[in-house]
């Protein structure tokens, strides 16, 4: 049918099961806590859906055991409260007995590249992703992830769109990284 390995496909079941317990216990904590914040944030979460896991299985042809997105949680903040959240992030990380394991910063070459800062968690056993972003980021993120990343779409509008905000975004990064 698929391709994969039967265990494969079982573990991958038992993963997103376990991947959606976690979240339903962490994702009040990350709205505590941006709650508490003196900006505002945009908080979004998810747990990945047992056929994307199995389509990135099939793609990657790696086991769902060793994927870190399972759950993700991402974090929508204006470039001048980047930094203070950054800070602010990893004292209530450490404080909620989340395990930094790696901070990556994925910035842009070109209009069609992914950007974000990506903190590889671990949680009581468990791998999350969460993924810091600007506004444009999010933005550009959001229209890229249906139409380009999952392949769905691929016309000159969507083109243009995705090159027009990602020139907001190296403004917006420019600030941060450069």
């Amino acid at each position: 049918m698929n391709g994969l390995p039967s265990e494969w496909i079982k573990e991958a079941k038992i993963l997103v099961q376990r991947a959606s317990e976690i979240y339903k216990e962490i994702f009040p904590l990350f709205q505590r806590f941006t709650r508490d914040l003196s900006f505002r944030v945009i908080l979004e979460g998810r747990v990945k859906w047992l056929s994307s896991v199995i389509e990135k299985m099939q793609r990657k042809r790696r086991r769902a055991k060793t994927f870190s997105d399972l759950v993700g949680i991402r974090i929508t903040v204006k470039p001048n409260d980047f930094r203070f959240l950054t800070s602010k992030l990893s004292q209530w990380l450490k404080k909620e007995g989340f395990e930094v394991r790696k901070i990556e910063i994925k910035l842009p070459n070109d209009f069609m590249d992914y950007s974000a800062v990506h903190w590889d968690l671990c949680f009581r056993g468990f791998p999350i992703e969460l993924q810091l972003m600007t506004p444009s980021q999010r933005k550009w993120a959001v229209i890229a992830h249906d139409t380009v990343y999952k392949g769905n779409n691929h016309n000159q509008i969507i083109y243009k769109k995705l090159n027009d905000i990602h020139r907001q975004r190296e403004q917006e990064l420019r600030h941060l990284f450069y």
